[in-house]
């Protein structure tokens, strides 16, 4: 028998438990036979124990794993700690799911999966689609040089990983911990780069699953009307303000005491669809566009609004004129 399985560092100055909390009651709603599985350090432990709020947390899953956090570690790194570890510190086949997500349908066919170890594409592409794609190969670079690692296109997402419990995922796991410590000694302390390595170390065993697993909101409108796990990107809330409901709004209310309401049920039951409006979906030379680096500094020139809006203004000013002077030629 599978479970699901999710890990978690957490304080009270952030929502991380509450919106693993929500992730948690959307997969007991959506796939109500998984057996729910937490891994957690002490520290997190001793804070949720004294916060009768946060303490529901315990109530909702089937297995509690607590072990003690490194010396010096920060809670970023105590969770990628945990992550990369978690083949060893939790026994059985496990589907892990980041906190960030809601889980909109039943999950139990991920156990007809063939593969020992599956996961999505980052973004839903290829590498060097990748809106980051620049900013990964030099992660990429950091921790190693070899040939086949640095052009390997099948950059995977780590929000949502199939892992059986077979001798090979743990040498992988043990790849992936050891290159993440040796990537955290760089200064580098995201953990992708270091399982990209680790796929490449072990003749690139991770499967390729389909993208209703792992559905990356802002990229995944192919996947969209079948997924099954939501994920909505907590470290992105600037560009995902339509999901700041499962970000903010609805794990603030679980931080205050409240209860969820049937609407705020709705809101969980409708996650495909919450958009803001207007949108619109970006393909073809519109997307390479938006995942420049002139599209980056617009993004930034944004945040100063009364410039960008002078800018604006001034641009389109011009393009009044060149339209008259265009006008006038004919």
């Amino acid at each position: 028998m599978y479970k699901l399985l999710y890990v978690l560092t957490s304080s009270d100055k952030d929502l991380y438990c509450e919106q693993c909390i929500l992730s948690i009651m959307s997969a007991k709603r959506n796939s109500p036979s998984a057996k729910i599985s937490l891994l957690i350090d002490d520290i997190t432990k001793k804070n949720i124990e004294a916060n009768s709020n946060r303490k529901q947390l315990f109530g909702i899953v089937d297995e509690l794993v607590s072990v003690p956090r490194p010396n010096s570690f920060s809670a970023m790194e105590t969770s990628r700690y945990l992550k990369t570890k978690m083949r060893e510190f939790i026994k059985g086949d496990f589907l892990y799911i980041d906190s960030d997500t809601i889980v909109c349908d039943e999950l139990k066919d991920i156990e007809n999966t063939p593969s020992d170890l599956c996961a999505v594409l980052d973004q839903h592409t290829s590498r060097s689609h990748n809106t980051h794609a620049i900013i990964f190969q030099k992660h990429l670079e950091t921790i190693s040089k070899a040939k086949e690692y640095l052009t390997y296109e099948n950059y995977f997402n780590g929000g949502v990983l199939w892992v059986r419990d077979v001798e090979s995922n743990h040498k992988f796991f043990d790849d992936w911990h050891n290159n993440w410590l040796y990537s955290r000694s760089k200064g580098m302390k995201i953990d992708m780069p270091a399982l990209a390595l680790a796929n490449y170390q072990n003749k690139f065993a991770i499967q390729e699953i389909d993208g209703s697993w792992n559905c990356q909101v802002w990229f995944g409108a192919n996947h969209l009307a079948k997924a099954k796990i939501i994920h909505y990107f907590t470290s992105n809330t600037g560009f995902t303000e339509g999901y700041n409901q499962y970000s903010v709004t609805l794990p603030q209310k679980l931080k205050e005491g409240h209860k969820l309401t049937e609407a705020d049920w709705d809101i969980i039951q409708n996650a495909k669809s919450a958009f803001p409006s207007p949108n619109a979906i970006i393909t073809g030379a519109d997307y390479e566009i938006y995942r420049s680096s002139l599209c980056g500094v617009l993004r930034a020139l944004y945040r100063r609004k009364k410039i960008f809006d002078f800018m604006e203004k001034l641009l389109y000013s011009i393009r009044i004129i060149r339209a008259k002077i265009m006008l006038k030629k004919k």
